[in-house]
This record gives structure tokens, C-alpha cells and sequence, in this order.
């Protein structure tokens, strides 16, 4: 389980990107079916399998393999 600060939510259709800050000042992206109940600055918990996660360098922009 991995917790971060709600910062943005994108309404995208289908689904939206919630953004979010991790403890560690990590930032994260989720894809969601619908948009969280909690407002901008909540803490939130989330977890996902590891095939379905993908991370970009920091510098670059691009995929890490």
C-alpha cells in the first residue's frame, strides 16, 4: 500500500488521472474508472500489481525498462 496527497484530478470521459505526491515526494499518476470522493490534499492509500505499473525517468521523461 502506498499513501500520497491528492494534488490534481483530470476528468478525462471514460475515466480520469488522479495525481498524486507520495510520502517520499515520489509522484504518481492513477487511471481511474471514476474520480475519488476525497478533496485536493487528502491523503490517500492506493496499490497495484506491478504489471500494470509503468515509471518514467525523472530527467528524461522517458519509460524506465
Amino acid at each position: 500500500l502506498v499513501r500520497g496527497r491528492l494534488e490534481l484530478v483530470e476528468h478525462l470521459g471514460e475515466y480520469v488521472l488522479v495525481h498524486m505526491v507520495g510520502e517520499s515526494g515520489v509522484e504518481f499518476v492513477a487511471k481511474l474508472e471514476r474520480p475519488p470522493e476525497e478533496v485536493k490534499g487528502a491523503s490517500l492509500g492506493f496499490s497495484t500489481r506491478p504489471e500494470q505499473a509503468h515509471f518514467f525517468d525523472a530527467v528524461t521523461g522517458r519509460r524506465a525498462t
